[in-house]
This record gives structure tokens, sequence and C-alpha cells, in this order.
């Protein structure tokens, strides 16, 4: 395999973007070995990384031929326009956006859930999934092997932080001018005080397309064509860190101390004891973990149905993280 020495992140001026140049940081990635590419509104500019001011080049003007590894974190259009450009000039490229995960001939990948399909002998695109269902996939695949599954219902609590650094700045927005209203731009209610049961647009069926991501993201990486995925999605008040109730229906009962052995064993993935609870505030503010708690069943239901709650943080172990982790596998930090 081609050695790795030079790494481009595409979308470096956006909130996933930044996350990643944070990790690429803190793996003592050289700035010289490093570009930045975004849109062409911040061409001429440039953006701090290791105490070093990096030149951020107009993805338009941007030559794939220099680099070996391409994170793309610059949402569906710039990966449909350069993502298969970069990997014909040489790149692995990792893509956080929607573009893919679809597509069969591409892997959606979490290293530590179907990280087995990784293909290290020529550059390709890999596709990471959704921020919501990367921590739902890591709690449910120990869970699956050991029981089956039938169906999963969730409801997820999603942080300003996934609609990008506008979904932040919109909250701090309206914080700051609080009492008084602050117009919404991007959501479609005030966020502040409030809750929106409504993530990206709307499909026929009723579902809107962050649900309709849960359900398909989630068969593709568990590999299991036929579960059933019904997802509520909302949008909450929170800086960062999503939050997800999830109940969980299995082909065979359940009993719990394996439930909670199984997920104590899972990688990257913590239990949490009553009275301790996971919250964004305490647990999702730094880090790849993804927490559980409040495991339990209904007292004369089915023995084949458990509840779980869980938190991550969205830009971390659901977005940046997950990528970098991707890249390490193919040896970028070697």
């Amino acid at each position: 395999m081609k050695a790795i020495n030079k790494i481009v992140v595409v979308g470096a001026t956006g909130a996933v973007g930044g996350t990643v140049l944070h990790y690429l940081a803190a793996k003592g990635w050289p700035a010289r070995d490093l570009f930045c590419v975004a849109s062409s509104a911040s061409r001429h500019k440039t953006l701090r990384y290791r105490d070093q001011d990096v030149n951020i080049i107009a993805v338009e003007d941007f030559d794939f031929s220099c680099t070996q590894l391409a994170f793309f974190a610059a949402g569906s259009l710039v990966a449909r326009n350069y993502a298969q450009k970069a990997v014909q000039m040489g790149n692995w490229v990792i893509d956080k956006s929607s573009c893919f995960r679809n597509d069969p001939h591409v892997p959606l990948m979490i290293l530590s859930v179907n990280g087995a399909l990784l293909d290290k002998t020529h550059p390709c695109i890999i596709s990471v999934p959704n921020c919501s269902t990367i921590p739902l996939a890591m709690v449910l695949k120990p869970i699956a092997e050991r029981y089956g599954l039938t169906r999963v219902e969730v409801a997820t609590y999603q942080a300003v932080s996934g609609a990008g650094a506008a979904g932040s700045c919109e909250l701090s927005a309206q914080l700051t001018a609080y009492p008084a209203t602050h117009p919404p731009q991007c959501f479609t209610k005030p966020i502040l005080n409030n809750v929106i049961a409504s993530i990206d647009q709307l499909s026929d069926s009723g579902y809107t397309l962050e649900e309709l991501k849960l359900h398909i993201e989630t068969r593709k990486i568990l590999h299991l064509p036929d579960l059933i995925v019904n997802a509520t999605a909302v949008r909450v008040p929170v800086m960062q860190g999503h939050s997800e109730a999830v109940f969980i229906e299995t082909k065979a009962p359940v009993d719990l101390p394996t439930i909670i052995a199984l997920l104590n064993a899972s990688l990257h993935v913590t239990l949490l004891t009553m009275p301790e609870l996971p919250n964004p505030l305490e647990h999702a503010t730094e880090g790849g973990t993804v927490w559980v708690g409040r495991v339990r069943q209904l007292p004369g239901d089915s023995p084949n149905r458990l509840s779980l709650w869980l938190v991550s943080n969205n830009l971390q172990r659901g977005a940046a993280l997950t990528a970098i982790e991707i890249a390490e596998a193919l040896g970028a930090f070697a």
C-alpha cells in the first residue's frame, strides 16, 4: 500500500473539519504535510493549526495529486463533485457526508463494528455513517451478535452542532438576545427553550431524511437487511452531544446480566449504573466514548425486549474520530 505522507481536509473551516484538524494535531501530524481546503469564500484566508497559520485553498483550485489521504467534511455536493476525482489521483477518501452511504459498492464503516470490511489494496471511498447512527450501531452490534435483532425504536435528541457551525451560532445568538427574540435562520423554529421534532427534509413517507438515514444505515452496517429501525429525530437546545432513547426487540430472550457484560466488553462503550446517568453536559464534551445507561426491561413484557439510553459526542465519535480511526487503520500515523 502506498505510504500516506500528505493529508488534505476538505471542509477544513466547518465544525467537523475543524474537529478532524483537532485530532490530526493531537496525533502530531505536521503542518507541512497538511492541506486545508474549503469553499471559494475562504480562498486566501488562513486557519491556525499547531501554532502555525495554514493557507486555505479553494476546492476548485486544489490538486489532489499532492496528497494520499483526503478527509471530506464539506457536504454531499462537494463529495459528489470531487471525491472520485481524489481517488483517481491516488487518494483514500474518507467521506463524512451522506453522498455515498447507500452505494452498495462503498463501505459504510465504523472500525469497531465492521472494520473487517476495510480493503487496503487500493485507494477508494470509505463512507462514515451519520452522527446518530454511529453510537447506535456500536451499542447494537454485540446485542445483535448474541441475541439477533428484529426491531429497533429510537428517538434521538440531537445537539445544535449537528447542523454545523450555523446551528451553534444560532443557539448562542438566541441565548445572548434572551428574553428578547432572535429570528431563526438555521432551524425552522427558535431552538432556545424549545425542541424541534424535525431534522432534515421531510420525505413523502412522513419521515425526515435524518430518520431514514438511521433506518437504512444501521441495516447496512450491521448486515441486517430486514431489520426495522423506526426513528424519531429531534433537535434540542444543547450545544454538543447527541442523546438517544433506544427500544430493542431481539430474536432470542435476553438476559440483562449478559447484556451488561456485553456492553462492558465493547470497545469505546462505557456503561453507567444508577444513580449515574449519561448526559451531554458531563459525558459528551470530549472523547470518543459512547455512554450507556438505564438498561432495563419492563416487568411483565416480553423477555425479548429491552430499553436503554445513550449519549455521545456528535462531532467527535459521531464524525471526526470515527474517520480518524479509519485513517489510522490505513497507516496514516504509523
